[in-house]
């Protein structure tokens, strides 16, 4: 009777020492399956590609095509294109022929005119006057509106200089002066005189 009584402790006390021991499973991680995880040396190059790739920008040229430009107006001052010259200069100006630019034979501009940069300089005073196919001076200011002779027109006073810019005119059509009087600018700009572009490019030759 004694020997089943300890046989029987041994038993259990075997069983409990085998639970105890158990080693727990290891429990498997969840993976998520989603957009990649961006290292910071992807980043790095993601950011290369981009600055490496330049944003286009379509930049209008103003060389003009070679085609026949001769020719003036019929009319002054009805709006069409025509070759001027300033009858009128302030004392002392004198042409700069290298900074003014007339259409050459075969040359024409935007909108199949002409055009004419016409420069004149007395020391620190300056006079342009351009019109056709060419831009306006890029000036900003104060802006009034007024008319030379029978012609609308606006005067951009700036702190480097005022202009007169023509409206109602095809392609564009400006006196810019610097060191001139208000006086002076409108003279200049009420003295432009249609003439012949042969007659033009003569005048400007040096």
């Amino acid at each position: 009777m004694l020997q089943r009584i300890i046989m029987l402790g041994l038993l259990v006390l075997s069983t409990a020492c085998s639970t105890t021991d158990a080693v727990p499973q290891a429990i498997q991680p969840t993976v998520t399956i989603g957009a990649p995880i961006m290292t910071p040396t992807m980043m790095l190059a993601q950011e290369a590609v981009a600055s490496a790739t330049p944003t286009l920008i379509n930049i209008p040229t103003r060389m003009p095509p070679r085609i026949d430009a001769g020719g003036v107006a019929d009319q002054p001052g009805d709006g069409l294109f025509e070759y001027l010259w300033p009858e009128f200069l302030p004392e002392g100006m004198q042409l700069s022929s290298g900074e003014t630019r007339v259409a050459q034979e075969g040359e024409i501009g935007a909108g199949e005119i002409g055009f004419f940069v016409l420069t004149f300089q007395d020391g620190g005073r300056k006079l342009v006057v351009g019109g056709g196919a060419t831009d306006a001076i890029p000036l900003s200011g104060r802006i009034e509106s007024l008319m030379i002779g029978n012609r609308p027109a606006r005067r951009v006073s700036g702190d480097i200089g005022e202009m007169i810019v023509f409206e109602r005119v095809q392609g564009t059509l400006f006196v810019f002066g610097i060191g001139m009087t208000r006086d002076e600018l409108e003279q200049v700009a009420a003295s432009l005189t249609p003439i012949d572009i042969r007659e033009l490019r003569e005048k400007v030759v040096p």
